[in-house]
């Protein structure tokens, strides 16, 4: 199934959000085990929008901030429970629970 990437928008909201929907997609299709996002204008103002797009999807959200202070979402695999969960900073899944 194709994925429709973020189109082009103004709009810092709108924006943030078309490129979480993108990454959603993108783990929710198996296509990335995970995807950061980096250089998002306000992405806590639509947190609340992407969490619940991503527990529709099945995969796991997290809004953080860099050494510098910067937002940075990661959108990732959710774990069987039998499987090591997976680091968003890792290509690998975790060993450590």
């Amino acid at each position: 199934m194709p994925i429709e990437f973020p189109r082009a928008s103004f709009d810092p909201l709108e924006f943030d959000l078309h490129e979480i929907e993108a990454a959603i997609e993108l783990v929710a299709q198996g296509t990335a085990r995970s995807v950061t996002i980096v250089g998002l204008r306000r992405p806590e103002a639509v947190a609340g929008t992407s969490v619940a797009l991503a527990q529709r999807a099945h995969v796991a959200f997290a809004l953080t901030r860099d050494r510098d202070g910067r937002p940075t979402v990661s959108v990732s695999h959710v774990a069987e429970p039998d499987q090591a969960p997976v680091d968003a900073n890792e290509a690998q899944p975790s060993r450590t629970r």
